[in-house]
């Protein structure tokens, strides 16, 4: 008997807040199909998930962020180019303390 693994991700979100819902609904969609059909399912960020053009992003220092992707279960995340030229090394580490994530890679 074999295994399947069904891996899911996003990347380049840019806090694009308004995208956001529509993003849950698909994940969550694809992940319970896959579940139905007995295969064991990985979500990962890939990076670029917070951009300081929005205004919740830039006043919470990406805190926020971290908090939707929580609520979605990401097994992972990692920064991408855009959160490491933008956030300082102090502010990566402040913005992931309330992660989630099964493993989180800075």
């Amino acid at each position: 008997m074999s295994s399947r693994l069904r891996i899911l991700h996003t990347n380049d979100l840019h806090s694009e807040f308004n995208n956001w819902p529509s993003v849950v609904a698909w994940l969550k969609k694809r992940r319970q199909e896959a579940i139905a059909e007995g295969e064991d399912v990985l979500l990962f960020d890939i990076g670029d998930h917070a951009d300081r053009f929005h205004p919740m992003t830039e006043g919470l220092l990406g805190k926020g962020n971290v908090l939707l992707l929580n609520e979605v279960n990401y097994d992972a995340v990692t920064i991408g180019n855009n959160e490491g030229i933008t956030f300082s090394k102090e502010a990566l580490n402040n913005m992931y303390k309330k992660e989630e994530f099964s493993n989180c890679s800075l």
